[in-house]
C-alpha cells in the first residue's frame, strides 16, 4: 500500500477522532473560568451563612455540569466524580433539571470510556427526566450526544437517527442555531458513510439557515463542510474554492479557529496536489493559530500532515521530527486513537530509513492501543505495516501471518460496514413505519380537529358579520358627522377670510392712502412729521401683506394643487426680482398633499417668506437657490444665498430668526441656520410626514 493511499484511508478516521478529542476535550481557559466560578460561589455561600437557600445551589449544579462537559473525554475519571457529585446535589435540592444534566453527564463520561451500555442507560434516564419536565432544549442535546455516540462506535446510521430526532425538536422550538448544528452532524456522518450527495444536501440546508439568520461564523462552517465533501471525493479544485470562501469570512471576522481550520484544510489540499511549498506554508500558519488559543488537537493534526509531506518528499529526518511533535501533543491531550495512528506513521518513516527494529516497535505500539479500543481501521493498518516490515527483514513467515491478519481485519471491516448498512436500513424501515402509523393517527385527529374548527369558524363568521355591519353603521355615522363638522369649519374659515379681506383689509388700505396723501401735503414741512407719516404707510403696507397671508391660508379655495408653490413664486417675484437677484426654485407638487392643513401650511410659508425677505434685504446676494420637496418621508425646504452672510452667534435675535425657530417648533420640524461672514447663508427646514396621512388628507379636501 502506498503512503498516499494510507494517508487517504486513515485521514477520515483521524479527523473524526480528533474532532471528538479536540472539540470536546478540556480547554484549560474554560476549565479555569468554571473552577473560579465555583470558588466564588463557595466563598459567597460561606459569607451568607444561614441566609443561603438550597435554591441558590442550582448555580453550583449548572457550573458542575459545564465541567463534566469539559472533562468527559480527556479526563473521564474526573468527569465521573463531578457527575456523581452533581447527582447528589441535584437530588438533595430537588433540582430536576440538574438531575437530567447529571444523567446526561454520566452518559457522556461512559461514552468517553467506550462503555456504551452504561452510557445508553444514563442517556435514557436523562431523556425520561427531560421529557417529564418539558426541557426540550436539554432533550435535543441528549439526542445529539446519542448521535455522537453512534458515530463513535462506528454505527453512523444510528447516529443519524438520533441527530434527526434532535433536529425535529430544534425545529419545533425555533432554535435555528441548533438546527444548523444538527444538519452539520448529520452531514458529517453521511460523509463518513460515503453518502456524499446526502451529506452535501445536509450542509447546504445548514448553509441556507445560516444565511437566513446572517450568522457568518455558521456560513463559514458550512463552506468548510462542503469543502470536506469535495476533498474526500478527490475534487481538490472545488474543495479549495469552498475552503477559501470560509477563510475569507474568517479573515473578515478575525475569528482564529475559523482561520486555523481553513489553513489546515487548504494545506492538506495542496499536499494532495503535490504543491508541497504551499501546503507547508498553510500548515505552519494553521499550527501558529492553533497555538494562539492552545488547541492541542489542531496542532497535532498540523504536525502530522507536515510529517506526511516530508515523508513523501523523502525528508525522513524532518518527517520523523514532525511526527514526534504530533505524538507529544497527542499524549498531552490523551488522544489514544490519534497516538495509535501516529505510531504507525512513525513506523513508516523508520521503515523507509531501513530501521526495521524501531519500525516494528512503533507498529506494535499502535496495534496495542488500537486493540484496546477495537479500532479495526487502525489495527488493519498496523497489521499491514508489520507485514511489510517483516517482508523487508526477510521474515517471510511473520510477514505472511501478519498479512493474513491484515486480510481478516479488512474482511471484518467490510462485513461490519455491510452489517451496519443493513441494520441502518432495518432501523430506517422501522422508523419510517412508526412515523407512518403516527402520521395516520395524527391525520385522523387533524380531520376531526378541522371539522370542529370549521364549526367554530362558522359561528364566529356569523357573529363577525353582525359585528361588521354594526361597525359599518357606526363608522358611517361618525364620518357623516365629521363631514358636517368639516364643512362648518371650511365655511367658518371662508367667513373669517372674507371679513379680514373686506373689513380690516379695506380699512388698512384707506389708512395707507390717507397717510400717503398726508405725507405729500407735508412736503417741505417738519421732516419728523413727514417721517412719521411714511412709517405709518410702511407699517400699514406690512399689515396688509400679513392679512393677505392669513386670508390665503384660511381660504379653502387655496387647497388646490400648486397653490403654495404659486404663492412662493409670487413672493419671489415681488421680493427678489426688483433687486436683480437670480432665483433657482426647484419644487415638487407633492408638497401640497403634505401642507393641506392650516397650521403647517401657514408656518412653512411664513418661514420661507422670512428667509427670502432677509436674503433680499440684508444679504447683498446675487443668487438665491431654493429647494422645496418631499424626500425620504420628510418635507425638505432649503434656502441658500451667496451673500455676505452674518455671524449667527452675534445676530441671535435679529432678522426674525427666533420667530422662524418658534414656527418650526410648532410644526414639529427641525430648522437649521448656517452662516458666516463672506460665505453666504444656508437655511434648512425638515418636517417629518406620514405618506398615508397626507394621502388621506388630500382625499378629504
Amino acid at each position: 500500500m502506498s503512503l498516499r493511499k494510507l494517508f487517504l484511508l486513515s485521514l477520515f478516521t483521524l479527523h473524526f477522532s480528533l474532532f471528538i478529542e479536540s472539540c470536546f476535550s478540556m480547554e484549560q481557559r474554560t476549565v479555569d473560568s468554571l473552577l473560579n466560578e465555583l470558588k466564588k460561589f463557595d466563598a459567597h455561600k460561606k459569607e451568607m451563612g444561614t441566609k443561603f437557600t438550597p435554591l441558590m445551589d442550582t448555580i453550583r449544579a449548572n457550573v458542575m455540569y459545564q465541567l463534566v462537559v469539559q472533562f468527559w473525554y480527556s479526563k473521564s475519571d474526573t468527569g465521573l466524580i463531578i457527575a456523581n457529585e452533581l447527582m447528589t446535589l441535584a437530588g438533595n435540592i430537588g433540582y430536576k433539571k440538574g438531575l437530567g444534566n447529571a444523567y446526561n453527564g454520566l452518559g457522556l463520561v461512559y461514552m468517553g470510556k467506550r462503555n456504551y451500555h452504561l452510557a445508553m442507560e444514563n442517556y435514557q434516564k436523562a431523556i425520561d427526566i427531560r421529557t417529564a419536565i418539558g426541557d426540550k432544549d436539554g432533550l435535543a442535546w441528549t439526542y445529539n450526544d446519542l448521535g455522537m455516540m453512534g458515530g463513535d462506535k462506528a454505527n453512523p446510521v444510528e447516529g443519524i437517527k438520533y441527530h434527526k430526532l434532535a433536529l425535529k425538536i430544534r425545529e419545533e422550538i425555533g432554535d435555528k442555531g441548533g438546527v444548523i448544528i444538527c444538519y452539520g452532524k448529520i452531514g458529517h456522518l453521511n460523509n463518513g458513510l460515503g453518502n456524499y450527495a446526502e451529506a452535501l444536501k445536509n450542509y447546504y440546508a445548514a448553509l441556507k439557515i445560516a444565511e437566513e439568520i446572517n450568522s457568518k461564523e455558521e456560513i463559514a462552517g458550512a463552506y468548510d463542510d462542503i469543502g470536506q465533501i469535495y476533498y474526500f471525493q478527490n475534487n481538490y479544485s472545488e474543495a479549495l474554492k469552498y475552503y477559501q470562501k470560509s477563510l475569507k469570512i474568517g479573515e473578515e471576522l478575525k475569528v482564529v479557529y475559523i482561520l486555523a481550520g481553513n489553513h489546515l484544510n487548504i494545506g492538506n489540499v495542496y499536499f494532495k496536489q503535490k504543491k508541497y511549498d504551499e501546503a507547508t506554508s498553510n500548515l505552519l500558519t494553521a499550527i501558529q493559530l492553533y497555538k494562539s488559543y492552545f488547541n492541542v488537537g489542531g496542532m497535532a493534526t498540523g504536525y502530522r500532515s507536515l510529517g506526511y509531506i516530508n515523508l513523501e518528499k523523502g525528508n525522513y529526518t524532518e518527517a520523523l521530527r514532525y511526527c514526534l511533535l504530533a505524538m507529544d501533543w497527542l499524549e498531552k491531550l490523551g488522544a489514544k486513537l490519534g497516538i495509535a495512528t501516529v505510531n504507525i506513521e512513525i513506523a513508516s518513516v523508520y521503515e523507509k530509513q531501513g530501521k526495521f527494529q524501531e519500525a516494528t516497535i512503533y507498529s506494535s505500539k499502535g496495534l496495542e492501543v488500537a486493540k484496546e479500543f477495537e479500532a479495526k481501521d487502525i489495527m488493519k493498518d498496523a497489521y499491514f505495516r508489520l507485514s511489510d516490515i517483516n517482508y523487508e527483514m526477510n521474515n517471510y513467515k511473520a510477514a505472511y501471518d501478519y498479512n493474513i491478519l491484515y486480510q481478516q481485519m479488512k474482511d471484518s471491516i467490510f462485513n461490519d460496514e455491510s452489517a451496519s448498512k443493513m441494520k441502518g436500513l432495518e432501523m430506517q424501515y422501522d422508523f419510517d413505519k412508526d412515523a407512518a402509523i403516527q402520521k395516520a393517527e395524527q391525520d385522523k385527529k387533524d380531520v376531526q380537529t378541522q371539522l370542529e374548527i370549521q364549526k367554530q369558524k362558522n359561528i364566529k363568521f356569523r357573529i363577525l358579520g353582525g359585528a361588521l355591519l354594526l361597525i359599518a353603521f357606526v363608522v358611517g355615522l361618525i364620518f357623516r358627522n365629521r363631514n358636517k363638522q368639516r364643512i362648518k369649519v371650511l365655511e367658518m374659515r371662508q367667513g373669517i377670510s372674507r371679513d379680514l379681506h373686506d373689513e380690516i383689509g379695506a380699512s388698512l388700505s384707506s389708512v395707507r392712502l390717507m397717510s400717503s396723501f398726508a405725507a405729500e401735503s407735508l412736503n417741505g414741512s417738519s421732516p419728523d412729521a413727514k417721517q412719521w407719516m411714511n412709517r405709518i404707510g410702511e407699517n400699514t403696507t406690512e399689515s396688509m401683506e400679513k392679512i393677505r397671508d392669513i386670508v390665503w391660508t384660511l381660504n379653502s379655495s387655496t387647497d388646490i394643487s400648486g397653490n403654495i408653490i404659486t404663492r412662493m413664486n409670487q413672493f419671489i417675484s415681488h421680493s427678489l426680482e426688483p433687486k436683480d437677484i437670480v432665483c433657482n426654485f426647484i419644487s415638487d407638487e407633492e408638497v401640497n398633499d403634505v401642507l393641506s392643513d392650516f397650521v403647517r401650511k401657514r408656518n412653512v410659508y411664513l418661514i420661507f417668506k422670512e428667509a427670502v425677505n432677509n436674503a433680499a434685504k440684508y444679504s447683498e446676494a446675487t443668487e438665491v437657490n431654493i429647494k422645496f420637496k418631499v424626500e425620504n418621508k420628510k418635507l425638505l425646504l432649503t434656502i441658500s444665498d451667496n451673500g455676505k452672510g452674518f455671524d449667527t452667534t452675534i445676530i441671535s435675535k435679529g432678522n426674525g430668526l427666533n420667530n422662524m425657530l418658534y414656527r418650526a417648533k410648532q410644526i414639529n420640524a427641525i430648522l437649521e441656520i448656517k452662516s458666516s461672514k463672506e460665505e453666504g447663508t444656508f437655511i434648512s427646514l425638515k418636517m417629518p410626514v406620514t405618506p398615508l396621512r397626507y394621502k388621506l388628507l388630500k382625499k378629504a379636501v
